[in-house]
């Protein structure tokens, strides 16, 4: 590579090879367990083909694996292969939906229905495989089923139960189809949301569990955030991550868990803030939105912060004779400090003096930790 040049990253990527060639002649088991384990990728699925055929329809094709593997962070292609102990060739940039990576493996798209088709209990992966696959195909399956003539109605319907989202039934209108029925298509999502808080509602109430708030604060670059969607995966149910300031939650669409990340004061008023970390509320919560009051439905909710829980509620400013902030601390299931070094857990008593560590871990999940970067100076590229 040119002196100063530096290798484009991608999160996505597919790796093919005929079982025979395999690095240090592992088994497709040994494989599987090393990229998982060195790689640590956020999604990892893997299939052997031992079923396919050769172009001309006869000849058994040499059994060969495929492995789908989507990263947290962008790598550079020679990185992924170095790691996997294989060369560059055998690395496909995926640069499509993963979700159709995924579904390649057992030959379910569009490209490949002509294939054997591979079942989901064939593929070894981290996350619920099947349950993916199920969703993946009933979306599908239920778009497609949509007429030209009622195109915008089904996309209603479908957004209206949850079978698909508000950001991509926008994707799926033009731009002239947007501006007749945008408001149509955010009461529908408002209708799912409302189903969907009441249906979570009663299932909270039945099960006699409350709401869980955990709160992880510390400067830039300790890992909160990373942390806390890790903490989400392992749940293995979907999350919602806010990505916007001024209308954090624009794109909810019902997930059971909730990171609110890089939280500050100014983003949400205090009585909302108090609504949402209110373990009675039995994850049916009302906040105000930039479009329209958004009902919310989840289970669990992480805060990521600069901020402790005591200067978050100073910030506020409010009167002294109205709140202390024990209302907020009472509502926290966990408090979290991150440092480069260290996750300390803290706790408190009431009446509140302050929190006080009980406990600390080793922090993997911060920068200092990570494997280092260098990103990409635009001043070479000019003439």
């Amino acid at each position: 590579m040119p002196k100063g040049k530096q290798a484009k990253k991608f999160r996505n990527f597919m790796y093919s090879q005929k079982v025979s060639y395999l690095p240090d002649n592992m088994s497709v088991e040994e494989i599987y367990t090393r990229i998982k384990d060195v790689l640590k990728p956020k999604r990892i699925a893997c299939i052997l083909h031992d079923k396919d055929l050769k172009e001309d329809g006869l000849t058994a094709a040499e059994d060969h694996i495929h492995i789908m593997l989507q990263f947290e962070n962008a790598r550079s292609v020679n990185q992924v292969a170095k790691e996997i102990g294989d060369t560059p060739q055998y690395l496909e940039i995926w640069k499509g939906s993963v979700e159709n990576g995924f579904s390649y493996l057992i030959h379910a798209t569009d490209n490949a229905r002509h294939k054997h088709q591979y079942s989901c209990d064939e593929v070894k992966a981290n996350f619920d495989y099947s349950s993916t696959i199920a969703r993946i195909t009933k979306k599908v399956s239920r778009a497609n089923a949509v007429s030209n003539a009622n195109k915008i109605n089904g996309i209603l319907d479908l957004v209206a139960t949850g079978e698909m989202t508000y950001a991509e039934a926008k994707n799926q209108l033009t731009g002239s189809e947007y501006a007749k029925v945008g408001e149509k298509l955010k009461k529908a999502h408002e209708l799912h949301l409302e189903r969907s808080a009441e249906k979570l509602h009663e299932q909270m109430i039945n099960d006699n569990s409350m709401v869980e708030a955990h709160w992880l604060f510390g400067s830039s670059e300790v890992g909160k955030s990373r942390l806390a969607e890790i903490l989400a995966i392992k749940t293995g149910l979907p999350y919602f991550k806010t990505t916007a300031t001024r209308d954090p939650l624009q794109f909810y669409a019902a997930e059971p868990i909730i990171i609110l990340d890089e939280l500050r004061p100014e983003i949400i008023p205090y009585s909302e803030l108090l609504a949402l970390l209110d373990p009675f509320s039995r994850g049916k919560v009302t906040v105000s939105s930039r479009y329209f009051n958004k009902p919310l439905s989840f289970k669990t909710i992480y805060i990521t912060t600069p901020y402790s829980p005591v200067d978050f509620f100073r910030n506020y400013k409010l009167s002294r004779g109205i709140d202390r902030g024990e209302q907020l601390y009472r509502r926290l299931s966990s408090v979290m400090l991150l440092d480069m070094d260290w996750i300390h857990n803290l706790k408190c008593d009431f009446p509140f003096n302050g929190y006080y560590e009980v406990d600390k871990k080793p922090n993997k999940y911060s920068r200092k930790n990570q494997d280092s970067y260098i990103l990409k100076d635009v001043f070479d590229s000019i003439e």
